[in-house]
């Protein structure tokens, strides 16, 4: 999975799990883990990531036009 893709998914699980997405994409890095599918695993690891990565974005920019 690219980066890009990485981030699409991440905005999808936001957008359809909210604040539990972080919660979702553990569960699924938890199954791939348990069944041994290595590139499950990274990829699930990758969108894990990248949903803390617009999460610190997101909180960066409302501090920002809070100032």
């Amino acid at each position: 999975m690219t980066p890009l893709q990485a981030r699409q998914v991440a905005r999808d699980m936001m957008r359809r799990h909210g604040l539990a997405a972080q919660a979702v994409v553990e569960e699924l890095l938890n199954e791939a883990r348990l069944s041994g599918n290595a590139q499950a695993l990274d990829d699930w690891q990758q969108i894990q990531a990248m949903i803390a990565e617009l999460r610190r974005e997101a909180a960066s920019q409302r501090a920002a036009s809070a100032s």
